[in-house]
């Protein structure tokens, strides 16, 4: 068995793309699940930032 991978993105999302982007979140971790069946944990959070 190999280690443990752990990976960390940060992604900015246009106004409006909010529920695209938790439909993508969602397929992506349901696709991982599917194909790994030793994964232990998935976490996904947002924050809202004002505009520059």
């Amino acid at each position: 068995m190999s280690g443990p991978l752990i990976f960390v993105t940060t992604a900015r999302i246009k106004d409006g793309k909010l529920d695209d982007f938790k439909r993508f979140v969602t397929q992506l971790l349901e696709n991982v699940q599917a194909k790994e069946q030793e994964l232990m944990a998935s976490m996904s959070s947002s924050v809202k930032t004002a505009r520059r």
